[in-house]
């Protein structure tokens, strides 16, 4: 991530620690943190400040250029109470979060342009109906795009009491595992059960039709799909993902 200044911070999570990486050095964070294997973290900027989630621990905050340690996002609330969740992004001037401890398909967004504020200041949640599933990702941006496991919906800022306008755009495609989803600018990608996908606006297109999406079935170990993590490239304008391959029989792990 990086700063106002300038300033590049770089940090990871594994389940019991959150390293930052600086002058070659990892440096513990925050400790004794309790996640299982499959419990992923997340991390959002929203303006200084560095969000990090996993759905079990308590979330956790970075104030680049002050905090020396990551801290509870509970510890600065003012108002309301931030919830536990597993995934974020940041859609105009909120942080919006999403698969909430028993409430995997919720939705609940700060005040506006304050994280410390979650009752009030146009700060709401929202349970989304029908059988999308559990919500695993949640772009940023002037528009979001919230993906559940059989759906993607798109999140438009209207003010007023209604705040956010909930559109769904793709009715029976999502993203399985959220670490799919890979995003630049306003262009998202995604590789759902049938194949790679790119959202544009309001479109969703196959971008693997045919034979990049055969190999893929074919190579992928599908005892490890959660393992399957995206990332873009910008100035080289790739779309990148890396999966762990059936035809690795040595790889038992994923």
């Amino acid at each position: 991530f990086r700063d106002n200044s300038n300033t590049v911070y770089n940090f990871v999570g594994t389940r019991t620690n959150l390293y930052q990486l600086a002058s070659g050095t990892f440096t513990s964070r925050k400790a004794s943190l309790g996640g299982a294997a499959d419990d992923f973290w997340t991390f959002t900027q929203f303006g200084e400040y560095i969000i990090a989630s996993n759905g079990v621990d308590a979330v956790q905050f970075f104030l680049m250029g002050s905090s020396t340690n990551f801290a509870a996002l509970t510890s600065i609330q003012t108002a309301g109470t931030c919830p536990v969740f597993r995934v974020s992004g940041v859609v105009r001037d909120f942080l919006v979060t999403g698969n909430i401890v028993n409430a995997t398909n919720r939705i609940q967004w700060s005040g506006i342009n304050d994280i410390t504020v979650w009752s009030g200041k146009q700060s709401d949640l929202q349970d989304l109906p029908g059988s999308g599933g559990q919500i695993v990702h949640i772009t940023s941006g002037e528009v979001g795009y919230v993906f559940r496991q059989n759906q993607i919906i798109r999140m438009d800022y209207v003010g007023g009491a209604t705040v956010f306008r909930l559109s769904v755009i793709s009715p029976n495609r999502g993203a399985v595992y959220g670490r799919t989803v890979c995003q630049d600018n306003r262009r998202v990608f995604f590789y759902a059960d049938d194949g790679f996908f790119e959202v544009n606006g309001d479109q969703v297109t196959a971008i693997g039709a045919e034979k990049v999406n055969r190999f893929f079935d074919l190579d992928l170990n599908k005892a490890f799909s959660d393992r399957i993590v995206a990332a873009t490239d910008p100035f080289n304008q790739l779309a990148i993902w890396l999966y762990p391959s059936s035809a690795d029989t040595s790889n038992t792990t994923g």
